[in-house]
């Protein structure tokens, strides 16, 4: 029916439900209509929850239940005041405030579980819906900052967009369109310091990260030796990690020195370090949480999930020494 002229379109029709669900859920985290119902309690409950479960889990350093705390939730409350001046003089202070890198990773593990589903029309709604529904949670359950529900917008427009197999995201685009519906929701949080970097980190990744990517081959091409790392492709890796960090401090560096009037001197170094081992830690720490709290956690997940968490503290301190 959705070929024939005047049928019913089944799937422009969903796309459709889903964006009005989105906007209604993202309209939902405004303050000023001051929600204390259910849902605002059910929130806070299962943020309360999962700070339990982390207490719970027998990670062997002292900080690292406290870190997993502020990766998760975004409390920092717990870690020592050496601690975050140690993330701040290395330049990795933006690990510990939510942002789109946490719902990203928090996202991939939501989509690989649910992948188990198949690929049938049926299969990627359902997925859709269950992300979209599960990150839009999420948000209000860790406060809704505005670095969130900015990656929340991506996630919807992204899920939407998936819907349509013929269409294919552009980054520029859902940027634009994300900011629209920020500002139209929200205007007030162009104001925050944490909105303006979060979008200018975006803009650096949409229009700077493709083009220091596509370096890499004209590199190669320019020093033979480089061909053989090329087919294994660690080095690629190592360079594209190299280039979305680049990407991210063009845009974000002038206006963190306006703001801060402080500029980090190893970001590079933090970041190739810092994000893989924060992608590790916050994918594992989620699938530790969620076998804890079915009672099927196995020991050796924790003991990971420990060493990871340690391994970024002191690599943090390493780097704030130097």
């Amino acid at each position: 029916m959705a070929s024939r002229p005047g049928g019913f379109r089944w799937r422009t029709a969903g796309q459709g439900f889903l964006l009005g669900i989105s906007c209604a859920l993202l309209h939902s985290m405004l303050p000023s209509l001051d929600l204390e119902g259910w849902l605002e309690r059910l929130a806070a409950g299962c943020c309360s929850r999962l700070k339990n479960l982390i207490a719970s889990l027998d990670l062997a350093h002292s900080e690292s239940a406290a870190l997993l705390t502020a990766l998760l939730t975004g409390d920092r409350s717990g870690l020592s005041r050496e601690l975050v001046q140690t993330f701040r003089t290395g330049g990795a202070s933006h690990i510990l405030a939510l942002s789109g890198l946490h719902l990203g990773i928090i996202c991939i593990v939501i989509s690989k579980s649910l992948s188990l589903l198949g690929r049938s029309p049926a299969a990627r709604y359902v997925r859709a819906f269950t992300t979209v529904g599960l990150c839009w949670f999420y948000c209000l359950m860790t406060g809704a900052g505005p670095s969130l529900v900015r990656a929340l917008l991506f996630v919807c427009i992204g899920e939407l967009a998936g819907l349509n197999a013929r269409r294919r995201v552009n980054g520029v685009r859902t940027l634009l369109c994300a900011l629209m519906i920020q500002l139209a929701i929200r205007p007030e949080s162009a104001l925050q310091a944490g909105f303006q970097l979060s979008y200018l980190a975006t803009t650096g990744i949409a229009l700077c990260f493709p083009v220091l990517r596509n370096l890499f081959p004209v590199l190669r091409n320019l020093f033979p030796v480089l061909r053989g790392l090329y087919a294994a492709r660690p080095l690629k890796r190592v360079w594209d990690m190299a280039a979305l960090t680049l990407s991210c401090q063009i845009f974000t560096a002038p206006w963190c020195y306006v703001l801060f009037r402080t500029l980090p001197r190893h970001f590079l170094l933090t970041n190739l370090i810092a994000i893989p081992l924060t992608t590790l830690a916050v994918g594992t720490g989620v699938i530790a949480l969620t076998l804890s709290a079915i009672g099927l956690c196995p020991h050796f997940l924790v003991l990971t999930l420990d060493a990871l968490l340690n391994a970024l503290l002191s690599a943090m301190a390493i780097i704030a020494r130097m």
